[in-house]
């Protein structure tokens, strides 16, 4: 979970949200491949379209689930033209469908979301304008919590600078709660 969030945006707010953005050049994209994320997806994406900075795109690409995420994933796009949904008629994957939203984003600046996870408002906000001001550094993230069961685990408080490469890739697998630096804020070119 990164950064639990209790403030969600109303209907009328996001729609106000919606207009004053530029939804052709937006500065940040965000990618969510999900499957069958109706438990958890509206308290994502709630948390998402309640992020102080506005100026993003939403890029949701459900892999065929067989839940009721089509029809959340729907009713949220209605409400914010923000969202661009994909459904696909097969699952082909999690790879494919994390490719898939990073292939359809525009920005220069790119962020995968979980559909499961949750968000301080001003997540984006602070790891853009850190990399905005930070030109040497190729993705941001603050501190996350991953939780299982009652254990919370700091994402990102182990380095993965060793000089063996199995080593970086055994010490970023090694806790669940590592792998939150894949939803870090990146530039997609550096």
């Amino acid at each position: 979970i990164i950064f639990p969030v209790t403030i969600l945006a109303s209907n009328n707010s996001i729609k106000k949200i919606s207009k004053k953005i530029n939804l052709q050049n937006p500065e940040v994209s965000i990618g969510m491949p999900v499957f069958n994320g109706e438990a958890h997806i509206c308290r994502a994406l709630d948390s998402l379209l309640a992020q102080s900075f506005k100026n993003f795109e939403l890029i949701i690409s459900d892999n065929a689930s067989l839940d009721r995420t089509d029809k959340i994933c729907r009713k949220y796009k209605k409400r914010d033209a923000r969202i661009r949904y994909f459904r696909h008629l097969k699952n082909r994957g999690p790879d494919y469908n994390f490719k898939f939203v990073l292939k359809k984003a525009k920005a220069k600046y790119f962020m995968w979301a979980a559909a499961d996870d949750v968000w301080k408002k001003s997540f984006v906000q602070e790891n853009y304008r850190f990399l905005k001001k930070n030109k040497n550094f190729a993705g941001s993230i603050s501190t996350s919590k991953c939780h299982t069961g009652e254990v919370g685990i700091i994402a990102g408080s182990s380095t993965i600078d060793d000089d063996n490469s199995f080593d970086r890739v055994f010490k970023f697998l090694k806790f669940p709660g590592y792998n939150a630096r894949i939803y870090s804020l990146f530039k997609k070119k550096f």
